[in-house]
């Protein structure tokens, strides 16, 4: 085993560290078996808060960002962070549609990346071996580079992702992204790679910092940090019950990376199986399930399949549950969903149960928000000057009758959940999330193998919960004392929409990267649906190895 120790003095990211020398392991396996990433850490002492910048002049609707590094010297590019895509890719500085204005900024706002300015980047495929397309017509095509990827105060080395040489977009400012789900659906063309491909969350594993493929993220609200942990969870993000859900697979059979038919799931899919509306101290049920598992698949059932996508700009809803169960309390909406913002003045809200077991409230003055004209660049008012918002719940017209699909759940509502991703198990955990933040995290290391999320939930004191609503925060989350140490297991984490710190614990390595979070502006027309609709019919997982899925470059 080798181990790196360096310096933690570091500028690149425009603040000041505290020195100090750390050593950690480099994970390591036989060659040719994977890309051998290799850790750098640098640590602060205590907390550390970056730079705060607040511009929501990007997109209309804002968006989830992380400040991340790529090369050497480090190159700050600020990239989505997307739960229903799969790779990492950044904006090429010699694309056209990065030159198309002299303007300072220019056009990828999020900036740009020089693989000739790298000393370490390496080219692993020609374009167009990375080549993403989105329902909305976006494109992304280039090659495919290896390079030092910085995360906060982490740097991973030998990390593959996309160079978009080639941007087709409809946005005025596109951005890169960082992909979290599975790599199954990886936009990647692995013919020729000269080693297997291997997105953020395999790579946390190889390079020891995780002990399985799973993340929580919370995305904060507009006048508080986000959250992104490889490999654990911080326990102030959420109050109340953390409630684990079975990822509904509703896979057709595909030819896997190993060349053989597998089912094994691809997308994180879970369902909404109930939905209330309150409005003072009255309470009326919009639709209601008992369907269990793919039983909510049925299309008699009223339950709604949705994908948690968080780089997605609203909750779709499938048209016949907008018109029966939305648009009746709402009749202030027009028929684009606009409104006066004066209707965000209210505390009505939307109480959404997932998978039967866990109920997340959402409040409507979160779902009314106003966009912002960016040729004109300023909020959107209407022609008699009133402010002009939108509502984030929307129709989806695309029903099929003798099919059933999934939807899109868009940032608005996942402002209000905390979520854990757990792909080794095909699981999600959802919880109530915290409007307030401790100053201080509490990260809990997740092992890997069945149940260790229930597990590290159930040893948790849960937080106050007033009569008649949901659990709220309590500033601080003390969890009991666990038989197990969290030096058992290394995490790694960062901040959406910001840089900070990183802590180490013996051995493990784990960080969570803290800031404001930024409230960049989201496209008009998000991308609904990162990867076509496959689903035909239902099929039992039968994996190589339940830990990876059949997954033979995680094995």
């Amino acid at each position: 085993m080798t181990l790196f120790i360096t310096s933690c003095l570091w500028l690149a990211l425009g603040f000041q560290l505290a020195d100090c020398v750390l050593e950690l392991p480099v994970f390591s396996e036989p060659k040719g078996h994977h890309s051998g990433a290799r850790v750098r850490a640098r640590q602060s002492q205590g907390p550390l808060e970056g730079d705060i910048y607040y511009n929501n002049y990007w997109y209309p609707y804002g968006g989830y960002y992380i400040d991340i590094t790529i090369g050497t010297p480090p190159q700050r590019q600020t990239v989505w962070v997307s739960t229903g895509s799969v790779d990492l890719y950044v904006d090429s500085i010699t694309a056209a549609t990065c030159n198309s204005s002299s303007a300072t900024p220019g056009p990828c706002r999020g900036g740009t990346f020089n693989s000739s300015a790298s000393g370490t980047y390496e080219e692993v495929a020609e374009s167009p071996a990375f080549e993403v397309s989105y329902a909305d017509g976006n494109e992304i095509i280039g090659p495919i580079g290896s390079d030092v990827l910085g995360i906060g105060q982490l740097q991973l080395e030998d990390v593959q992702f996309g160079v978009g040489e080639e941007i087709n977009v409809n946005e005025e400012y596109p951005l890169a992204m960082m992909g979290l789900g599975y790599s199954t659906l990886s936009s990647v063309n692995r013919t020729g790679l000269s080693r297997p491909y291997q997105n953020v969350p395999e790579v946390m594993v190889r390079a020891n910092l995780s002990e399985s493929r799973l993340f929580s993220i919370a995305l904060g609200r507009p006048d508080t940090s986000g959250s992104l942990v490889f490999g654990g969870l911080d326990t102030t993000r959420y109050v109340g019950e953390l409630a684990t859900i079975d990822l509904m697979n509703n896979t057709r059979p595909y030819i896997g990376i190993d060349g053989k038919n597998t089912t094994a799931p691809r997308r994180f899919i879970t369902t909404i199986t109930g939905a209330e509306f309150t409005a003072g101290n009255n309470t009326t049920t919009l639709w209601s399930s008992d369907a269990e598992g793919m039983a909510a698949w049925n299309l008699d059932d009223p339950a709604v399949a949705v994908i948690p996508s968080t780089a997605s700009q609203t909750m779709l809803l499938p048209y016949g549950h907008y018109a029966a169960y939305i648009l009746p309390y709402f009749p202030f909406l027009t028929p684009n969903g606009s409104c006066i913002c004066d209707y965000a003045d209210t505390e009505d809200k939307i109480t959404f149960t997932f998978g039967g077991k866990i109920k997340i409230e959402v409040g409507v003055k979160d779902l009314i928000k106003q966009p912002v004209d960016l040729a004109a660049g300023r909020p959107l008012q209407y022609a008699n000057g009133s402010d002009q918002c939108t509502f984030m719940i929307t129709p989806d017209f695309r029903e099929d009758e003798d099919e059933k699909t999934w939807y899109s759940l868009g940032g608005p509502v996942l402002e209000s959940m905390f979520m854990v991703f757990d792909m080794d198990n095909n699981q999600i955990s959802i919880a109530q999330a915290a409007t307030e933040v401790a100053e201080t995290s509490n990260i809990i290391a997740i092992e890997a193998g069945p149940g260790q999320v229930a597990r590290v939930a159930a040893s948790l004191r849960p937080s106050a919960t007033p009569s008649g609503g949901v659990p709220t925060p309590s500033g601080t989350h003390t969890p009991v004392p666990d038989p197990t140490p969290v030096n058992t297991g290394a995490i790694a984490g960062g901040v959406v929409g910001g840089v900070g710190g990183l802590a180490l614990i013996g051995a493990a390595a784990y960080f969570l990267v803290r800031r404001k979070r930024k409230t960049e502006m989201r496209p008009m027309s998000e991308v609904q649906n990162d990867f076509g609709q496959d689903f035909d019919g239902t099929y039992v997982q039968q994996p190589k190895n339940p830990r990876y899925n059949g997954d033979p470059t995680l094995e």
